[in-house]
């Protein structure tokens, strides 16, 4: 990828296009940065349930993981090109959920896209609740979320947590 955008800006240099990928791969695993309410929420969560990532990301999810605190509250992690398929599939949230033994109705799905998370949660029969930082309005899409918010420490209450 380096090495093709190098060559756009006329840079033909491989070696070059190697150094600029490593800084590159360093600056963004240093660069990651949790919304300040994240890890407070996934840490009273966890204590009570499992809590996964389902993505259509790359492997890079997994760096994102590994390089803050989410690991320490993430239980299983599903990414779209290992298992096959993506969101807004149902499968892949299946799949999620068989892998930690749980039923639909027994699972909550919280995604920031409409699209892609709340249809495909919904699809695969989970209660689906979009987290909307952004105050978006809901555009004219036949996709309905069983709950908006527009930050996570908005699920507390909802699920009788107590900070």
């Amino acid at each position: 990828m380096w090495n093709n955008a190098l060559s756009i800006c006329g840079i033909a240099d491989h070696r070059y296009a190697v150094k600029v990928a490593d800084f590159y791969t360093q600056e963004r695993r240093i660069s990651y940065r949790l919304f300040p309410e994240v890890e407070d929420v996934l840490k009273i969560f966890h204590e009570r349930f499992a809590i996964g990532v389902i993505t259509n990301g790359t492997n890079t999810q997994r760096e994102k993981i590994e390089n803050t605190s989410l690991g320490n509250y993430i239980d299983l992690v599903i990414i779209s090109g290992e298992v096959g398929v993506g969101k807004p599939e149902a499968e892949i949230f299946t799949k999620a959920l068989s892998s930690i033994n749980t039923k639909p109705k027994e699972a909550i799905y919280v995604g920031d896209s409409l699209e892609l998370d709340i249809a495909g949660a919904k699809n695969a029969g989970l209660y689906a609740i979009w987290l909307n930082r952004n105050k978006l309005a809901k555009p004219g899409l036949s996709v309905v979320p069983d709950s908006e918010i527009t930050n996570l420490r908005e699920l507390l209450p909802m699920f009788d947590v107590q900070q």
